[in-house]
């Protein structure tokens, strides 16, 4: 699984949903996660984007972090209904029943962000951004609101990291006391965030509502001012008698500036990318021991500054990264060609990156379960059941770091397969006989979906009958799980095949 993107696919279904929130199960669909994908040119999330009830929302983090089971919505069934969970992407128009009621409607599109009150205390539910780069006039605003006031207002907090998404790190920027979110309309929701131009910032949402319903969120709009150009100066020198070089070229991303007599270069140029960081992880989800292959595939995109002048070497440096405050220093030397020669070096190859583009010089793993890496491409073995974070560090060749989570993204299940417990009436019968294997349901099975204990959908049916047939011949040996989606919702049934 490659980890690059912010949105689940579109085969990541209803019923992926459904199956990962059953007991001793997790379906690990081939979904984009980048916790740390940078945001330069302001972000807006209206969390139609996702799949119904996701609660994987990357690029955002989403942390339960009072790991509370949650109060539902009565006569209403949808996917993790009072499962612990942080925040869920909520589509009222897509429960069973659908919701009608104009209290719970999204502030525009389909779906919001919804948090769950806790059944245990006081929520601690955060949902952070990704991370983003504030220019000048940074501001940050959204849409909030109560579900219901019947047990008091929903409460909230709003948090700025400049470091990671952890939520120790966040200055609480919402004042000494939570803010609460009314229950008859949206209220919009607006901070400058001024104070942190010219820096890398995540923004957080953090629900602290307590013995509340459901906090509500919608329309998340980050905006800022970058420069169209940067500056790019320095000071051009004869790297043997240390003198300025006057006539000299300089060049950075497709512009050129000739030094004058003080050697001096002045260039405005269009900014460059920073590091993008992307991880390759497979399989996600196992048995103990379970071997998971991880690859660093991040990359590094810095500005490239060139200058020639005759009589000297050509010097090339790839491996400059233009900082958000839009300017930067670069002094140059030169070294005459004489000095080349008699040094043995080859004229006109003064380059100063010998790795070359996209350089990412070292990296730092982190697997969650105490033990850690720095190859680019290592295997680890995780020998306790448990769900691992795990956590990676790159370094450029300007010294410059990125860390980046990947909550949760590897699951490990002991050897034992526990049986599913569902209600009984939303569970199928299933029987075998004679090489045949028959699903039935009280209700027509509209769609049928048969997925291994990996989460790996195998086939899909649309019997639009109450019976449905197949043969066994056509499964290996092992355990499969089948979904069936009626009019009533859906049900669920395992097979074993010998």
């Amino acid at each position: 699984m490659i980890l690059t993107g912010n949105i689940l696919p579109a085969q990541y279904s209803y019923y992926d949903n459904i199956f990962s929130s059953l007991p001793g199960h997790h379906v690990t669909p081939d979904a984009s996660q980048n916790t740390n994908s940078l945001y330069s040119a302001g972000f807006h999330e209206d969390f139609d984007s996702y799949t119904s009830f996701a609660t994987n929302l990357s690029p955002w983090t989403n942390i339960d972090g009072d790991e509370s089971t949650t109060w539902g919505i009565g006569n209403v069934s949808f996917p993790f209904q009072y499962s612990p969970m942080g925040f869920i992407v909520f589509s009222p128009s897509e429960t069973i029943p659908p919701i009608n009621s104009p209290a719970i409607q999204p502030k525009s599109g389909r779906s919001f962000a919804a948090c769950f009150a806790s059944t245990n205390g006081a929520n601690n539910d955060w949902l952070i951004s990704p991370a983003m780069e504030a220019g000048q006039n940074s501001k940050v605003s959204f849409y909030v609101k109560s579900y219901s006031s019947q047990f008091g207002l929903e409460r909230f907090r709003v948090g700025i990291s400049t470091t990671t998404p952890d939520p120790q790190n966040f200055e609480i920027i919402s004042g000494p006391n939570y803010l609460t979110a009314p229950a008859d309309q949206w209220k919009l929701m607006e901070f400058n965030l001024s104070a942190f131009n010219g820096q890398t910032i995540y923004i957080a949402i953090n629900c602290v509502s307590e013995n509340s319903f459901l906090f509500m969120l919608d329309d998340f709009d980050f905006s800022t001012t970058l420069p169209d150009t940067y500056l790019v100066s320095g000071l051009v020198s004869d790297a043997s008698t240390g003198l300025p070089v006057e006539g000299a070229v300089v060049s950075v991303s497709g512009r050129s500036d000739t030094t004058d007599s003080n050697g001096n270069y002045f260039l405005s140029v269009a900014p460059s990318m920073l590091i993008t960081s992307s991880i390759q992880a497979e399989p996600t989800w196992g048995y103990t021991p379970l071997k998971v292959s991880f690859s660093d595939i991040s990359v590094d995109n810095p500005a490239q500054i060139s200058c020639v002048k005759e009589g000297y070497e050509a010097y090339v440096s790839q491996n400059v990264s233009l900082p958000p405050s839009g300017f930067i220093e670069h002094n140059i030397q030169l070294t005459p060609v004489t000095a080349s020669l008699t040094n043995n070096t080859t004229p006109g190859n003064n380059n100063h990156n010998s790795k070359g583009v996209n350089a990412i010089i070292s990296r730092a793993w982190d697997f969650g379960d105490g033990n850690s890496s720095v190859l680019q491409n290592p295997d680890h073995y995780y020998t306790t059941p448990g769900l691992y974070t795990v956590i990676l560090t790159v370094r450029n060749s300007q010294n410059q770091y990125l860390t980046t989570y990947y909550p949760n993204l590897i699951q490990v299940q002991s050897l034992s397969t526990p049986d599913i417990q569902v209600p009984e009436e939303n569970q199928l019968s299933i029987k075998q006989h004679h090489g045949n294997i028959t699903v039935s349901s009280t209700e027509k099975i509209t769609e049928l979906s048969i997925f291994d204990v990996n989460g790996r959908r195998l086939n899909i049916a649309y019997p639009d009958s109450d019976i449905f047939s197949l043969r066994a011949d056509n499964f290996s040996q092992g355990i499969y799980i089948i979904l069936a989606l009626t009019r009533q919702g859906i049900k669920s049934g395992k097979i074993v095949v010998n």
